[in-house]
């Protein structure tokens, strides 16, 4: 594994088939670096004067003593089906504040990580935020793998699940994922909530959560989120 950029040193000459795939740290851990099941195998290309060509079937002429500058492309594969999208750049709202929440999630394109991001604040006199699916769906495959990609910075912890809706009651139970610990820059994580799914039934309702109680040792606690993206294997 190699984190981009880099320059990969490679005993060999010739013609070469590569194979390269896109790498992330599994729920945001760097011990827990794994090939990403939801990208296709990455096409690349060749870096000929000013401009790059694409590799036939990946094939790349190794020199002794030289360097071949690559870039790299991916896609989704085929048969990933996005649970939702929220990038907050809708009038509609994809994830919305629960009547539990004691503030609610707001737009805004102040420190935004690109156009519109989703914004929450906790203080002494609100201090617990709730955010849920505005609406759940139904998960065929429900032991096929699940991940949440999503664009975040915060100053206080939170945590990130699965809500499962009964199709018996109605009633909603929160599994939770992981415990996101503060960033102070926009970072990306990538959350299994594989297991998490597992936990319902095949006839249940699946949505995503995400919340937190600010602790008494803050004063206040501030919360973004962007390009909020549920995937699941068809």
């Amino acid at each position: 594994a190699f984190e981009l950029p880099c320059t990969i040193p490679i005993l060999g000459d010739g013609a070469h088939e590569f194979r390269v795939s896109s790498g992330i740290k599994a729920n945001g851990i760097s011990a827990t670096r794994i090939i990403y099941p939801f990208f296709e195998m990455c096409d690349l290309f060749i870096k000929d004067g000013d401009t790059y060509q694409a590799s036939t079937s990946n094939i790349v002429n190794l020199h002794k003593d030289s360097m071949v500058v690559l870039k790299a492309t991916t896609s989704y594969k085929e048969n990933i089906t996005f649970l939702f999208v929220e990038d907050f750049e809708d009038a509609g709202a994809v994830i919305e504040s629960t009547e539990n929440s004691d503030t609610s999630l707001i737009k805004t394109n102040i420190d935004a990580f690109e156009g519109y991001s989703g914004e929450i604040h906790l203080d002494s006199n609100n201090d617990f935020f709730e955010i849920m699916s505005a609406e759940f769906v139904p998960l065929n495959g429900l032991y096929n793998t699940s991940m949440l990609e999503m664009d975040y910075r915060c100053d206080h912890s939170f945590k990130l699940g699965v809500a499962v809706k009964s199709a018996e009651t109605g009633l909603i139970d929160l599994y939770e994922s992981i415990q996101i610990n503060p960033s102070e820059d926009w970072n990306k994580i990538y959350v299994h909530t594989t297991y998490q799914v597992n936990l319902g039934n095949s006839n249940d309702e699946f949505g995503i959560f995400i919340g937190t109680v600010k602790s008494t040792s803050s004063e206040t606690a501030s919360f973004y989120f962007d390009n909020i993206k549920w995937l699941h294997e068809q």
